[in-house]
């Protein structure tokens, strides 16, 4: 499976042949809730839930009534948002778990897992490629996102707190060459701006959604102005390169950021993934497959933890491929 979207009802169908373990984050956000609950009578032998327990009050409850849907068979790691090295330690401890009691066969909710976690799962997974036969992703999307505002108001987070290098993708940065920063816009062109203004980049690639290839066709119109708007703010940096990636297709983002980076090699590339975590995948893998590559995340400052977003009634399904990578 490289994609394939298809009905949450149907995915028991899907996976009805897995047996192995089952990895998410639980989240403000209903969309946690909704993979486990629906292959909860799959024979799954161990259930991993996440929880930011420095983030939001609802998240350890929901991370217990996603527990509660495995029985005795759940486990909740609880990390913080805010200790990115406390959190790669407990991923790293749930990964050598999985691991050492033989598990080859893995199901991994991508849905709210912050991009930074994501990107330090994909790593681990990495290291450990040729002990697992199958890795599959689910990702619920969302009908809206920012419900109820209009499109030009929408918003998914305020404010950053803090830039930093991901774990596991430090890149190889050599002083005396130009920075090229690569930024995968998406709503939140707060962080985006941030990024651009600390990093101050030579050269700046502002990545936009593909034409048909937004994970629903309601982000189409706000994506389209907040990429318009960061480029507004950063017009007078003079030339800006523009980049098309897709949203719900890892692999053809993962070329895209690949090959980019490919064609200028006397240059630092910094990546920043700020838009679908299908597409923070696509990043992952590039950056994989050539760490010079280096990947940062932003912190937000807030939150739309009210309004953040609707589920869908759909599900992407890929299973992680790790051709070309050593």
């Amino acid at each position: 499976m490289t994609g394939n979207k298809i009905a949450l009802e149907d995915l028991p169908c899907t996976l009805q042949k897995r047996s192995g373990a089952f990895i998410c984050c639980a989240s403000f956000e209903s969309r946690s809730k909704y993979v486990a609950d629906y292959i909860k009578n799959l024979n799954i032998q161990k259930a991993f839930i996440f929880a930011n327990q420095d983030f939001h009050e609802s998240i350890l409850h929901n991370a217990d009534e996603i527990g509660g849907l495995f029985s005795v068979k759940g486990k909740t790691i609880k990390t913080a948002l805010h200790a990115p090295l406390e959190t790669a330690d407990a991923i790293t401890r749930t990964i050598k778990e999985i691991v050492e009691i033989g598990i080859d066969d893995l199901i991994v909710d991508i849905t709210t897992f912050t991009h930074e976690m994501l990107l330090i799962i994909l790593r681990l997974l990495f290291l450990h490629k040729n002990h697992f036969q199958k890795i599959t992703c689910v990702y619920t999307g969302a009908k809206e996102y920012s419900i109820g505002e209009p499109d030009e108001r929408k918003w998914l987070s305020k404010g950053c707190k803090e830039v930093r290098s991901v774990i596991g993708y430090p890149g190889k940065i050599v002083p005396g060459r130009p920075t090229s920063l690569l930024v995968l816009v998406g709503f939140e062109h707060e962080r985006a701006m941030r990024m651009i203004s600390e990093m101050d980049p030579e050269y700046l690639l502002l990545g936009k959604g593909m034409s048909g290839q937004t994970t629903h066709k309601s982000h189409k119109a706000p994506m389209k102005i907040f990429h318009s708007l960061v480029q507004d703010m950063v017009s007078s940096r003079g030339k800006i390169t523009e980049f098309e990636f897709s949203c719900k297709d890892p692999y053809m983002t993962s070329k895209v950021i690949y090959d980019l980076c490919e064609n200028d090699k006397d240059q630092n590339h910094i990546v920043v993934p700020l838009n679908t975590k299908i597409s923070t995948i696509g990043v992952a893998l590039a950056a994989l497959k050539n760490n010079s590559i280096q990947v940062c995340y932003a912190e937000p400052e807030h939150y739309n933890f009210e309004g953040y977003s609707s589920p869908d009634k759909y599900v992407r399904v890929f299973d992680l491929i790790w051709d070309n990578i050593e």
